[in-house]
């Protein structure tokens, strides 16, 4: 499902598939000390001007005006603080944010406007403090706020087609390179981009009604009703909301920009194949808040999430991130409120406990910056084995920390904080009367009862293997083109065993990715949909508990893809591997050609990772039908052959592995020779 295609014509239209909120179109009027702007019918210096049609829409569209004089000054240069507002004019953006700039005060005409370009997160200052509102904005500034304005997922021009490409500044590469992409800044008659000349109000005219006539655009406040919705291509600048009527269903959003607040009230997990997955897409804010039931909101590929809030039981993951500037960060700054039961997976710069009597755990991944006040009291934070956070800032009393995972760096700034394990570097401040201190949990950790694999090779013959759960890291080997594999497990359920617990959770991620685990009698049934291709892949399987007073323990599958590939084919000294084909009708179409009745034909094979034993086996094409001419020949060992046939390669590997038994003979490439 795709939102439609939504117009600025007056007031805009609503979109058809969502259900829209109202909202208030106002005109603007740019006013300061030394100028005011007011409409104009028309104006004495536009006329042959190559951007007079362009200044006529953008007057008609109201997001600009000329002078009191009845010009319009089309070649004058436009400050920062006349880009944001003609901005927030043509995107009818309201959101509203505080500003720490001190060169910005409420009595300023642009104040209103430099709030509302911080709240859609497209602007930011020289520094923390300093915004420069009426500094003349360059090109390259000006492509960079664009570029977090317009969907651009994929979007990429080389810059070195332009004379002084060298001289576009690195933090504006990546958004001058998308923006040249959309088409909407490119280069002078003379084959430069100059990109640090000053921005033209003629340009900026021509930049915005391009923005306007060529993306989608929705400015009112819009909620997803349904499950299986995409939102895909657009601009939303206002408010977007997954609503409660989603349920436990899954919702897209696809290369959008978010300049508002996107709200998560609605959608299911990733264990049950729902929950909001946001891809190639940049949101300036994100309010995870579904009532009294769990959801999942994932980040993928360019997407970054500037500031999430967290309250009930929201799941954050990232996976498949493509960094690249602004783009791919994921979830950048994250705050959980007060009671969140809160679960992260991924590596996140900045983590903030907002509120009392937390529940957050990280079950993979980083945080980079973890920081609570003194009002985050009652927090508890779960690391789980192999996470880190690098620095945590502590101001609360009584915080907890539990799990295996690892702390670079403590900064205590209360009293009768724990840790279950200890940092590896602790600062107490002066005035901390309670030491940390290290608190030993004793806590059952759930275990799988058994845990088995099959797959299908490209013969349609199945290989099913119990894996011994009495280990915890299994290699396995499958042929490089299966594409299907299935696990079943089970926990233990024998309540006087040990491991048992009460509901099991079970997880299962395929490189990162979670994938739907369904129960069948008893047993957990999940099948993965992996690549084929010769690089190795990651299963996990984790077992837990919704209790967090249990522990995860986890499971780690290394799937080896195996292709037994030939390397190169030799007649006497003669190197021939350009006769090989891996069709027989090419192999017929170019034979080598023997200076006798036989040849020594030497076969050489590619090294295999993790397989003990790689060789081949010949046979000869005849019309009777395929006959074994060798069998089981290591690689490099010679083979003489009759000229006159069309042979066929077949090369097979045997893996070995100490952690199952079970190991089998898998056939790998086959080739085709011609000898004549």
């Amino acid at each position: 499902m795709k939102i439609q295609r939504i117009r600025r014509s007056g007031a805009r239209c609503a979109a058809l598939l969502l259900a829209a909120a109202m909202a208030v179109t106002t005109a603007w009027y740019a006013e300061s000390d030394s100028s005011r702007e007011v409409y104009a019918a028309s104006f004495d210096d536009i006329s042959g001007h190559w951007a007079e049609s362009y200044i006529e829409k953008a007057i008609d569209y109201g997001f600009v005006n000329g002078y009191e004089d009845g010009t319009f000054k089309p070649d004058a240069p436009i400050t920062r603080a006349e880009f944001t507002t003609m901005f927030n004019g043509a995107l009818e953006n309201k959101a509203e944010a505080d500003i720490d700039f001190t060169d910005v005060t409420e009595d300023d005409w642009f104040y209103e406007d430099i709030s509302r370009g911080v709240a859609a997160s497209f602007i930011t200052g020289y520094s923390d403090t300093e915004f420069a509102p009426g500094r003349n904005i360059t090109r390259q500034e000006a492509a960079v706020m664009i570029s977090r304005i317009v969907p651009s997922a994929g979007e990429n021009a080389t810059l070195k087609v332009f004379g002084d490409y060298g001289d576009v500044a690195v933090w504006a590469e990546d958004a001058f390179s998308r923006i040249v992409a959309k088409g909407y800044i490119g280069g002078y008659d003379d084959g430069n981009l100059h990109p640090g000349d000053n921005l033209t109000r003629a340009q900026a005219a021509k930049l915005m009604t391009d923005i306007i006539e060529s993306e989608n655009i929705i400015s009112r406040n819009q909620t997803v009703v349904l499950p299986g919705v995409t939102l895909r291509d657009t601009i939303y600048t206002n408010q977007i909301s997954v609503g409660e009527d989603v349920e436990d269903g899954d919702v897209l959003i696809s290369n959008c920009v978010i300049l508002g607040t996107l709200n998560v009230e609605g959608g299911g997990t990733e264990d049950n194949g729902g929950g909001v997955t946001i891809r190639d897409s940049r949101v300036s804010k994100a309010v995870v808040h579904r009532n009294s039931q769990p959801v999942s909101v994932r980040a993928e590929g360019e997407t970054t999430v500037l500031d999430t809030e967290l309250t009930e039981e929201p799941y954050l993951s990232e996976g498949n991130l493509e960094l690249s500037g602004d783009f791919g960060r994921g979830f950048v700054s994250v705050s959980a409120g007060r009671a969140a039961y809160a679960s992260l997976a991924g590596d996140f710069s900045s983590v903030i406990i907002s509120g009392s009597k937390v529940d957050l755990a990280l079950e993979s991944g980083t945080i980079d910056n973890l920081s609570a006040e003194s009002y985050a009291t009652k927090t508890n934070i779960f690391l789980l084995s192999g996470t880190t956070v690098n620095t945590a800032d502590i101001r609360a009393e009584g915080f907890v920390f539990e799990g295996e995972g690892a702390i670079r760096q403590l900064n205590a700034n209360a009293d009768g904080i724990t840790y279950e394990t200890a940092p590896e570097n602790i600062t107490v401040a002066s005035g901390v009367t309670e030491m940390p201190k290290q608190v030993i949990i004793e806590r059952i950790t759930p275990l799988l009862k058994s845990l088995a694999v099959r797959f299908f090779d490209g013969s349609g013959e199945a290989s099913y293997t119990n894996l011994p759960v009495s280990a915890s890291a299994f290699n396995y080997y499958i042929p490089a083109d299966s594409t299907e594999l299935t696990l079943h497990f089970r926990a233990v359920d024998d309540a006087a065993a040990s491991g048992y617990v009460d509901n099991p959770v079970y997880t299962v991620r395929y490189n990162g990715i979670s994938q739907a685990v369904d129960m069948q009698n008893g047993t957990a049934v999940c099948e993965i949909p992996i690549r084929a291709g010769t690089d190795s892949q990651t299963v996990t399987v984790s077992v837990g508990s919704d209790n967090r007073d249990y522990g995860t323990k986890n499971y780690t599958i290394t799937l080896h893809r195996i292709s037994g590939e030939i390397a190169g084919i030799r007649c006497g000294a003669d190197d021939i591997s350009g006769y090989l084909a891996d069709s027989r009708t090419e192999a017929e179409a170019w034979p080598y050609v023997t200076n006798s009745t036989s040849a020594a034909v030497t076969v050489s094979l590619s090294e295999l990772q993790n397989a003990d034993f790689v060789s081949y086996s010949i046979y000869r094409m005849a019309e009777s039908g395929e006959q074994l001419v060798a069998e089981g020949i290591s690689g490099g060992n010679t083979v003489t052959l009759d000229s006159g046939y069309t042979y066929r390669i077949v090369t097979s590997c045997r893996c070995y592995s100490d952690s199952y038994a079970g190991c089998r003979t898998i056939e790998g490439e086959t080739a085709w020779l011609s000898l004549h």
